[in-house]
């Protein structure tokens, strides 16, 4: 129960981010493109390019690294299902 309680807090702690992100990021440069939406998943994916990078320079195997790289995509798949439902509100 208390690892449930860690991934909720930090999920909060991420949406919190990219809601702010969105925000910072359509006051400063507009709101006719979806800048923030943009900055937070290139962000995202050089986390995953480096968590990757990690995963293989640091003696893991490739079978490791596959699974990792299958959990990075089934996260992925669920943070642009939500987005999906964040911009059809807007």
């Amino acid at each position: 129960m208390e690892r449930f309680f860690w991934i909720c807090l930090a999920g909060a702690a991420g949406s919190g981010a990219r809601y702010l992100m969105a925000l910072w990021s359509a006051q400063r440069l507009g709101s006719a493109f979806p800048h923030g939406t943009l900055i937070v998943n290139l962000g995202g994916c050089f986390i995953i390019a480096a968590s990757m990078h990690t995963a293989l320079t640091l003696g893991g195997s490739p079978h490791n690294a596959r699974g990792c790289d299958d959990w990075f995509h089934r996260r992925a798949y669920y943070l642009f299902e939500f987005q999906l439902r964040d911009d059809a509100a807007l």
